[in-house]
């Protein structure tokens, strides 16, 4: 989910924003489709996550 062009690593509040992310994703209803939330989950997040 790392930016592409950054060589630091990401501070501890992008981390925890970052999960923050992921788990809300997580708790989204179950109407949305697991086949794209797994499409997203196998590309590391970079569509929602690091826009």
């Amino acid at each position: 989910w790392l930016r592409g062009t950054r060589k630091d690593p990401p501070t501890l509040d992008e981390t925890i924003a970052h999960e923050n992310k992921r788990q809300q994703l997580e708790k989204k209803p179950i109407n949305m489709l697991p086949t794209s939330y797994g499409r997203d989950a196998a590309q590391g997040g970079t569509g929602k996550c690091s826009a």
